[in-house]
């Protein structure tokens, strides 16, 4: 049986965006069983109480119900170069098993990271997703692998747009940016577009 995760940035004792993380499991029930579960907040909440300071990975195990909740400290990973990699891979939901994506990840030669390439189109990076800099606005694909809940929010709050953005256009932008619940957008990466070898 598949399991799948949610991965909340805990902050200083504060459960960032909790509430979109449970709808998120509760959509992954939804398609994957066909069961509509709701996830009681409280249980994470209380498993949060004892990581009152600091920045902290909350990671949720979870099929019908939760399985597990575990805590680690956390801080951004330096990532200063990018490999192109291309790849059919399917990650709707986001499942336990990463087998694929660290595959892809082993790809990487002596780069920092991958930039996953379907139909020629940009999705996104091993544990990311991606904008990118026009100088003027920030664009995230319109086909990531997985919608995010940092991605989400940011095109809610009129940060970033979505586009389609093929292998070819790379070239007309001058930043990427990787970011997810992890990594605010304030700290998360920002390279320039010249750091991505195809």
């Amino acid at each position: 049986m598949s399991r799948f995760i949610e991965s909340i940035q805990l902050k200083d004792g504060q459960l960032k965006h909790l509430a979109l993380h449970l709808k998120r499991m509760e959509r992954t029930t939804q398609t994957y069983y066909n069961k509509f579960i709701i996830f009681d907040k409280k249980v994470i909440e209380k498993a949060a109480k004892n990581y009152s300071k600091g920045v902290f990975k909350c990671r949720i195990v979870y099929t019908q119900q939760i399985e597990e909740i575990t805590f680690k400290p956390y801080q951004v990973r330096p990532i200063n170069t990018l490999q192109l990699v291309e790849s059919q891979l399917d990650y709707t939901l986001k499942y336990e098993d990463r087998t694929t994506l660290n595959f892809l990840f082993k790809q990487r030669g002596n780069y920092d990271d991958v930039i996953i390439v379907k139909d020629g189109l940009i999705t996104d990076g091993s544990y990311t997703n991606l904008a990118f800099y026009d100088g003027k606005n920030w664009w995230t694909p319109a086909t990531p692998l997985l919608k995010g809940i940092q991605r989400e929010v940011l095109i809610l709050e009129g940060k970033i747009r979505e586009k389609i953005i093929p292998v070819s256009d790379l070239s007309n932008f001058q930043k990427v940016k990787l970011f997810n619940a992890m990594m605010d957008w304030e700290v998360a990466p920002t390279l320039p577009i010249e750091v991505i070898n195809s």
